[in-house]
Order: C-alpha cells, then sequence, then structure tokens
C-alpha cells in the first residue's frame, strides 16, 4: 500500500490475523485428535481459511495490492474474506465431487471391465453427509458390447 495507516486499522487487521490463526490452529489439532469429519471434511473446512489468512496477512505486511490505496485495499480483502467464508459455509452444507469408477461385470453374459466418469453431489442433513444425486457417463466398453449386440 502506497500510504501507512492508522494504528487501530492496524491493530484489527493484526488481531483478526491472529485470531482466524489460532481458530486454524484448533481445529486443526482437534482433528488429528479425532479424525472427526474425514479429511475432505478438513478441507472443506480450511482451505477457505488459508485464503483469509493469505488476506489478512498480506494486509499486515502492507503487500495485498500495493500499488493501491489502503483503504481500497481493506476493501477488496472485505470482499474476499466474505467470499471465502460464504465458500466454507456453503461447503458444509453441499459438495460436488467428480471421479471415475472402475469395475467388472457382465453385459448379455460378456464379461468386462469398466471405467466411467462420475459425479456425486452430497448434501449434509441430520448431521450425516447423504448422496442425492449420482450421474454416470456411458462406459465405451458398454457402448461396445452393446454395438455388437446390436449387429448380432
Amino acid at each position: 500500500m502506497t500510504e501507512t495507516t492508522g494504528p487501530r486499522v492496524r491493530l484489527i487487521v493484526e488481531c483478526s490475523y491472529w485470531l482466524v490463526a489460532v481458530v486454524f490452529f484448533v481445529y486443526l489439532f482437534i482433528y488429528f485428535w479425532t479424525s472427526e469429519g474425514g479429511p475432505t471434511l478438513l478441507a472443506m473446512t480450511l482451505v477457505p481459511v488459508t485464503y483469509v489468512l493469505f488476506v489478512l496477512n498480506g494486509l499486515r505486511e502492507n503487500d495485498f495490492y500495493p500499488a493501491l490505496p489502503p483503504w481500497t485495499n481493506y476493501v477488496i480483502a472485505a470482499i474476499y474474506i466474505g467470499l471465502a467464508l460464504a465458500v466454507a459455509a456453503y461447503m458444509h452444507t453441499e459438495y460436488y465431487e467428480i471421479g471415475t469408477e472402475r469395475g467388472r461385470g457382465k453385459v448379455a453374459g460378456e464379461q468386462i471391465e469398466f471405467e466411467h466418469r462420475v459425479t456425486n453431489v452430497y448434501r449434509r442433513e441430520g448431521g450425516q453427509w447423504k448422496m442425492v444425486h449420482h450421474h454416470t457417463d456411458v462406459s465405451p466398453a458398454m457402448v461396445e458390447v452393446l454395438r455388437r449386440l446390436q449387429a448380432a
């Protein structure tokens, strides 16, 4: 930032940074102690919090957007932090998983191995994650078997 900010604002940024850092540490400590929620919930919680720490540290060290005036940096930082917290809150209620499923099966008496892309949507209901949607692309191996069956 091109000019210095008042001591009160600097104190607020400094205290906010350390408060978020302590919350980050405590959450991580509890996770390592209990493994509660699993690694996906850990990542969904702490990635946005890490981004908040990054933004606050940029403000602390006056290198967030150094060419802009301080008040602009604070407005931009507030927007970034608000968006990160909104993402964290949303990811605690619903998230999407994209992956690949592999398997073996019989189609029309023929043994095939398949691999297809999937999208799963999970929603947190009553403290439990529930799959509310599952989509699978058609497997090329299955398409080949069906093509041969149609030709026969």
